[in-house]
């Protein structure tokens, strides 16, 4: 991929917003929310203790409730500067040993701000073999830009609206994603697809009131592909 996003303006972005997650942000609380009930899901049978390393990618500070030792690692330092093991970096390129983590979740469409194989790439390398690894990402054949140069690209970079800000990432294709995970060493266990009719909706508070029929529409394949967002769990081989 030659093109880049920005790091710099992602993180005074981030900086300048007051919070990963607004509260006042339907669309948002409604991501939030199915983030940490898919990880409700996901986490417990994983039997994550107190001595577990969890790589937390992209965190600004959060740890969706997750137990273990969590390791901080985000380009935006103000809220993670607090923590016992904060790292300010990007996560296409980390300080770690090879195969230091038992496992990685990485929430929030973090990958959208990096270059997928390079990001992918790196968290297989610091991730023990049989770790996990959960993470979602936007995907460029959602609903949004199906009349759009974006529309089902397996790498583009796209402008969008967060909480108010003008926001520039890439969206990727699953394809592409699942083709870069084989390549890396990781299995994919789960796929979940949300944000599906609400894609449509030009704005995000009134588009998150469409979210309810994700419960319907994420049974049917042909639809639940055009999801806005995908959440997946995988294990490194």
């Amino acid at each position: 991929m030659e093109e880049r996003v920005d790091l710099a303006k992602v993180k005074k972005l981030y900086d300048d917003l007051p919070c990963m997650w607004p509260e006042w942000d339907l669309w948002f609380t409604y991501t939030h929310k199915y983030l940490c009930g898919y990880l409700d899901r996901e986490i417990p049978p994983l039997d994550i203790r107190d001595t577990t390393k969890i790589l937390n990618a992209g965190s600004d500070g959060n740890t969706y409730g997750i137990g273990g030792e969590h390791y901080h690692v985000d380009i935006c330092w103000k809220n993670i500067a607090h923590l016992e093991h904060a790292l300010e970096a990007s996560i296409e390129e980390m300080p770690y040993t090879d195969n230091s983590f038992d496992g990685c979740i990485c929430m929030g469409s973090v990958i959208n701000y990096c270059d997928a194989k390079k990001a992918l790439f790196e968290l297989a390398r610091v991730i023990k073999p049989g770790g996990f690894f959960i993470f979602d990402y936007d995907q460029s054949g959602s609903l949004e830009y199906i009349f759009t140069r974006a529309f089902r690209k397996d790498a583009v970079i796209v402008d969008a609206n967060n909480s108010g800000y003008a926001d520039r990432a890439w969206a990727y294709l699953p394809r592409y994603i699942r083709s870069i995970l084989r390549a890396a060493g990781f299995a994919t266990l789960n796929t979940e697809y949300f944000h599906i009719l609400s894609a449509l909706i030009n704005d995000e508070n009134r588009a998150a009131a469409f979210a309810k029929y994700d419960a319907i529409l994420k049974y049917i394949p042909l639809i639940r592909k055009c999801s806005c967002n995908v959440i997946l769990t995988c294990r490194k081989l």
